[in-house]
């Protein structure tokens, strides 16, 4: 279960990171989720460079997480500052885009429904005191010609630095940002290994086909393992209510 919700955590990262391979700078990042009635905001740092890109978080108990992605050796690490240990996934581009491909081709075909992306200009707008261009992008799905479903996504794009996106918000109210970005050279050692971290083993993150039958293998452990725990529950619940009979004598042993 770990492995695939880390699979899409870091699927996502990925995918944002590449909107801006082309310049170097550093930012501060809020990212604000909204679950239920419940406002979750995490805050992390990226460093980006031509090929380099260093994402960390922090959690509100001050535990850290550093991803790394090396577009120049097609790698991944996910290091573990409070353990000194790191992950390594090797991950290209073009396996990234191979997936992504697949992914949308597939899941047209399931749905058999066709997809339309709409991109329209609103205007402008400073965030974070850069100028951008926002903009409102609409996904739906037709239907026998009638649109079935439709989300919306508004993104605000620097328009200087066009590959550069410094804010992202969703329709539940979930938004992401940049701040204090600041353009120029990255330190190197920020995109290495830090000596001291010893490898721990993470499985291979897959997609397509692959990772379908992998959820499924991990669904039905995960029930069958459930399935045990109530049984367990079960039969401890049965010995507690099982009434205690008092033999009014003493057995000779």
């Amino acid at each position: 279960m770990f492995r695939k919700m880390l699979s899409m955590v870091l699927f996502g990262i990925f995918l944002l990171s590449v909107s801006a391979l082309a310049l170097d700078y550093s930012a501060e990042s809020v990212n604000v989720q909204i679950i239920g009635k419940e406002k979750e905001v995490i805050k992390g740092k990226a460093y980006v460079t031509k090929d380099k890109w260093r994402a960390e978080t922090f959690t509100d108990e001050g535990e850290k997480t550093i991803a790394i992605f090396r577009y120049d050796k097609e790698v991944m690490w996910i290091l573990i500052p409070a353990e000194k240990k790191y992950m390594e996934q090797n991950l290209s581009r073009e396996q990234i885009i191979a997936a992504a491909t697949e992914l949308g081709k597939r899941l047209k075909e399931k749905i058999k429904a066709e997809f339309k992306f709409e991109k329209e200009l609103l205007g402008a707008e400073k965030v974070s005191g850069i100028l951008c261009n926002k903009y409102k992008t609409t996904t739906k799905i037709i239907e026998d010609g009638k649109t079935t479903w439709e989300y919306i996504v508004y993104h605000w794009v620097s328009r200087k630095y066009k590959e550069l996106i410094m804010k992202t918000a969703f329709e539940d109210g979930s938004y992401n940002y940049l701040k204090n970005v600041k353009f120029g050279k990255q330190p190197a050692y920020l995109f290495e290994i830090p000596k001291g971290y010893t490898e721990m083993k993470m499985g291979v993150i897959r997609f397509g086909e692959e990772a379908e039958g992998e959820a499924e293998e991990e669904e039905i452990e995960e029930g069958e393992r459930i399935k045990e725990e109530v049984e367990e529950e079960e039969e401890e619940i049965k010995r507690e209510e099982m009434p205690k009979i008092e033999i009014p004598f003493d057995l000779p042993f």
